[in-house]
Formats: structure tokens, sequence, C-alpha cells
């Protein structure tokens, strides 16, 4: 398995330019509704298009937040013999997603996230107050 980098950050809130501490967030429950609810309801639209989804490992649940390729981002497939190049074509109906995940650990509000594409800069999640 290739070396991935993991962030940690911890949720605070930001009040005259202090950072505080916040009472323990309900994560399980936050994660369980986002999986009740329809993709057109857990979809973002700005800059580009962020979906989130739920997945469960080891009992755990995690959020996979996806950011939609535009559908000029240069997508193509390779074949291994030929060494030859196609484009994927992206269907009305169909994205190409960049997964992140980000998983909730169960103490201090502390969030640990890898991003998808391990080719691109890592994106600031968060801002400092």
């Amino acid at each position: 398995m290739k070396d991935r980098t993991i962030w940690f950050y911890e949720i605070v809130t930001v009040a005259e330019g202090q950072a505080t501490r916040t009472r323990q967030l309900d994560w399980d429950g936050a994660l369980a509704d986002v999986a009740r609810v329809p993709v057109a309801q857990r979809t973002v639209e700005g800059d580009s298009q962020l979906v989130g989804s739920i997945a469960t490992y080891n009992m755990q649940d995690h959020l996979l937040l996806h950011r939609v390729k535009d559908g000029g981002e240069w997508l193509s497939v390779m074949n291994w013999d030929t060494g030859d190049l196609r484009e994927l074509e992206q269907s009305e109906r169909e994205g190409y997603p960049d997964t992140s995940v980000v998983c909730f650990l169960p103490f201090g509000n502390i969030v640990g996230m890898m991003q998808g594409a391990r080719s691109a800069p890592p994106r600031r999640v968060c801002r400092p107050g």
C-alpha cells in the first residue's frame, strides 16, 4: 500500500481572535443523518461540486467527500499493454469524483482527513481565525 498523508484538525469556536475548545459533538448522529438523505441534499455547489456520502469501516462511519471533476478536466484511460490513451466521456447523469476521507475521532472534536488526489497539492479545508 502506498504512503498517504493524514491531516488532523481540531474543531473549535473562535471569538475575539481566541480559539476555544467546544463540547464533544455528536459525529455519529450527524453522519447517520447524512446517510439518510438523498444525494441532492448531500451536494454543495460552489467553485466545484461537492457530494458527501458515508462509508463504514471497522464499525465506524466515515465521511467520503467527493469533489466532482469538471467536464473540462483532462480525464483519460491508458491501456497498459499498448500505451494507448483515450479520453473519458462524461455523461450528463454521471461524474468522476476525487474522493477524500474524513474520520471523526471519538474524543476532543478531532478530525482526520486523507485527501483524494495525491498528485494535487493539498487544499486548505479550514482557515485560522
